[in-house]
């Protein structure tokens, strides 16, 4: 079957603009820019400090498929930093800016590039504290489902991640096997309503998370968080 386009090669004018945004970026001096299959982006950020002193970073964003839908994966282009999951860095040396299921980003391209820029300027300064101190600045986030259960009861969605994990168990995994819930299964809300009239819609991205999760490798599809 013949894949979809990568968004750049759909649109040469979306590829043009997003290039100048890069060059353009106040704080970013892009170097190298391949868009044969993946639109990437190589180049160097950078901030000073109070005291004066400039540092610098090197990183690189790799666009996905359906952007702006999607924002672009940033990574420590040069492997600068350890990888640590304390340390919001995958050992793919991919950066973790944000929970996806959070929908911090837009999906405007002509802000989403400066968004991430930005997000991976202030991780660049956190990660320096945290190499210095050992310890995340402000809030660190957990990653993966943890994150999305803390996330659902954060908005009321679950009661806590106990409940979740009960009503896992008894509904969607068996013999170390997901499947797709039962919509009319009660809602792990507690209110007592079917999952297709109270908190289905949104549960589906823990649910595809899962999915993702219980797929063998060959097939699993890059997940971010």
């Amino acid at each position: 079957m013949r894949s979809i386009p990568h968004w750049h090669h759909l649109s040469h004018t979306r590829a043009a603009s997003e290039t100048e945004r890069l060059k353009n970026a106040p704080y970013f001096t892009l170097e190298r820019l391949t868009t044969e299959e993946r639109f990437t982006a190589i180049g160097t950020l950078r901030f000073r400090r109070r005291c004066g002193k400039d540092y610098t970073f090197r990183v690189r964003l790799e666009y996905p498929r359906w952007y702006p839908k999607d924002p672009p994966l940033v990574f420590d282009h040069d492997k600068v930093f350890t990888p640590t999951l304390d340390g919001h860095l995958f050992t793919t040396h991919e950066i973790c800016l944000t929970l996806t299921e959070r929908g911090e980003f837009t999906k405007i391209s002509e802000q989403l590039t400066h968004e991430v820029l930005t997000a991976t300027l202030v991780w660049y300064h956190k990660r320096l504290i945290f190499d210095r101190t050992g310890r995340w600045p402000g809030l660190a986030e957990k990653h993966g489902l943890d994150a999305v259960i803390d996330l659902l009861i954060e908005r009321d969605i679950i009661p806590d991640a106990t409940t979740m994990s009960n009503w896992l168990t008894q509904h969607t995994i068996a013999n170390g096997t997901f499947r797709a819930p039962d919509i009319y299964a009660p809602c792990p809300c507690g209110s007592g309503k079917r999952l297709k009239f109270c908190h289905r819609d949104d549960l589906q991205p823990f649910f595809k998370r899962l999915t993702n999760l219980f797929e063998p490798k060959h097939q699993r599809t890059h997940a971010h968080g």
